[in-house]
């Protein structure tokens, strides 16, 4: 990445980003118009546009749905990257310190989730831990899954602040490295079930066990791949 592209696809970012969030040109789940539309309508090269969209991805504003289309979060006011993490060019490095900085959290965070879950949270969690089971068992992607488990936990918690750190991180980095590695996938396919079986116990020990073995593993999967 040249050292001009950088600045501008940020600067096309914020404009879309403004484009979404204050001007509401584009509401939650639109789809927005394709790459050459958008570069007419910005008076800039695809490239950028593409670049642009990549950041708005990484900040959880914008979904790339394969074969579809680009569409607008459901919720695209929740983050916007504070940290800048989606422009860390070094992915790799960005996931195992985004692991360190989840270990820290969210195992501590099922205490929570634990004792304060409602009834019809377990069962939407249920639910959410199963579509996540069925895409791994079926041999197709699951990250945008897994980050609905994740994040879902997170609100479970009913502490806002939480939610927000765990998801502010999240939304920055994408998951999608190891989802295509085998012991990534038998990770999430075995330890959610784990951490579902503990909340519905009320068993907040179990919880942060299941999920500290379940963010070990993930971290550990990261180091171990190639450079």
């Amino acid at each position: 990445m040249s050292n001009n592209k950088g600045p501008l696809s940020l600067e096309i970012a914020m404009r879309l980003q403004k484009m979404i969030l204050s001007e509401e040109e584009y509401k939650p789940n639109d789809k927005i118009p394709d790459e050459r539309t958008l570069a007419q309508i910005l008076g800039v090269s695809r490239n950028s546009i593409r670049e642009a969209i990549k950041i708005l991805v990484g900040n959880g504003v914008l979904i790339v749905r394969r074969g579809v289309g680009t569409f607008v979060a459901n919720n695209p006011n929740f983050i916007s990257d504070p940290f800048r993490l989606s422009l860390i060019e070094d992915h790799r490095e960005l996931q195992i310190k985004w692991y360190e900085v989840r270990l820290m959290l969210e195992p501590e965070a099922m205490r929570l989730v634990a004792e304060r879950i409602t009834h019809k949270e377990i069962e939407q969690l249920t639910v959410l831990e199963q579509e996540c089971a069925d895409l791994i068992k079926n041999g197709f992607d699951y990250t945008d899954a897994d980050n609905n488990f994740h994040t879902f936990l997170a609100k479970a918690t009913h502490n806002e602040i939480i939610e927000r750190l765990i998801q502010g991180i999240g939304a920055s980095v994408s998951s999608g490295v190891a989802e295509g590695k085998e012991l990534a996938r038998r990770n999430a396919l075995e330890n959610h079930r784990l951490i579902v079986e503990y909340i519905k116990q009320r068993d907040g020990t179990g919880a942060y066990n299941a999920m500290r073995l379940h963010l070990l593993q993930g971290k550990e999967d990261i180091m171990n791949q190639n450079n």
